[in-house]
């Protein structure tokens, strides 16, 4: 099966990720999309170069335990970690088969997951890698391999209310594996034609978006798994929970959750600008972060393209002409990270 890095990185802004939201109609008015570039400020939001990047391939996924301790994950199997904000860096792991790591994991300031895999090659007579799941004890100083399935590529990871951990995988047979003793362990519990994109827990309801027209839902915390047919098909890339109201990207539109997914609420900030990270940072404020207008050639330059909202309701946008944001992540309500090309960018919500 090809990877579906293809997806994320040559073709991530025209967004090909067919899944669904359930719709209702309450479009937010979104001002006309400005144009601005980095170092950038205004009312609301200030964005920053902070660092260099420690690798030139595609950091894919971070985490950030406070302003100086972080991880990031490249999608050449590389995993990186910095204890002063980015100024200096170190390889921690280094996949030999150079696999694409898709998503980083950490259930507490020692304990932490990395997701990766390929089942595709170039060349004759060539192996695919497999998938991985890494694992760390130690805050990201060492990883260790806890499951390697040479058939697989496993793209998500995330946890239930019960620290079960939930890992989703695409091959020839698509599986939700789980763990119910930090990782040590794997089992499959369900298999789908479709192909998974991300898998996340919130209030014992698990929602495992797929490639396809739809999603995979769990009702008893991951025990069982069912297809929801009731949802219209949509573009989708991103989904995330925060005290108790969720978001997803569907269709180059926002949606947003109160009742833990059972209606979802257009945001009305369609546009020119495709949507890749939905950040929300309260109940009642969200970042989302995309992938900005498509300037043609064989592969285009996607400049990043934001919006913020403070109090659930006014959104704001504004398109960078220097930055392309492909990962970002928050370590408080207020502070984060993000990367832009071989740029550690800062973010602060005023």
């Amino acid at each position: 099966m090809k990877s579906i890095t293809l997806f994320l990185f040559v073709s991530a802004s025209i967004l090909f990720f067919i899944t669904s939201c359930k719709k209702e109609s309450n479009t937010i008015s979104l001002p006309s999309l400005q144009t601005d570039s980095v170092p950038y400020e205004n009312n609301n939001l200030k964005i920053d170069f902070a660092a260099d990047l420690p690798s030139k391939n595609v950091v894919t996924d971070m985490h950030f335990f406070d302003a100086l301790d972080g991880i990031v994950i490249t999608n050449a199997g590389e995993i990186y970690q910095t204890k002063n904000a980015g100024i200096n860096w170190t390889l921690q792991y280094a996949s030999p088969d150079s696999i694409y790591l898709y998503q980083l994991l950490f259930t507490n300031n020692n304990t932490g997951y990395v997701v990766g895999g390929t089942t595709s090659c170039i060349g004759n007579g060539c192996t695919p890698a497999g998938g991985q799941i890494l694992k760390t004890n130690d805050g990201g100083n060492t990883w260790k391999v806890v499951l390697d399935k040479p058939d697989k590529e496993f793209v998500s990871i995330s946890t239930n209310d019960n620290d079960e951990l939930f890992a989703a995988a695409n091959g020839i047979k698509n599986e939700i594996f789980r763990s119910a003793d930090n990782g040590e362990n794997w089992t499959s519990v369900t298999t789908s034609p479709f192909n998974f994109y991300k898998i996340i827990f919130n209030d014992g309801t698990g929602f495992c978006t797929t490639l396809s027209s739809q999603w995979l839902i769990s009702k008893d915390d991951g025990v069982s798994w069912n297809v929801d047919s009731s949802s219209a098909s949509k573009y989708s890339n991103d989904i995330e929970f925060k005290d108790g109201v969720g978001y997803c990207f569907s269709h180059l539109e926002v949606y947003k959750t109160t009742d833990n997914g059972d209606n979802w609420i257009d945001q009305g900030i369609s546009g020119s600008s495709g949507f890749r990270i939905v950040k929300p940072l309260s109940a009642n404020s969200c970042i989302v972060f995309g992938s900005g207008r498509f300037t043609g050639g064989d592969f285009g330059i996607f400049y990043g393209a934001i919006w913020q909202t403070v109090d659930g309701n006014d959104w704001n946008g504004v398109q960078f002409n220097n930055a392309s944001i492909y990962a970002a992540g928050f370590y408080t309500s207020s502070n984060g990270y993000a990367t832009s090309r071989d740029k550690l960018l800062t973010i602060t919500v005023k």
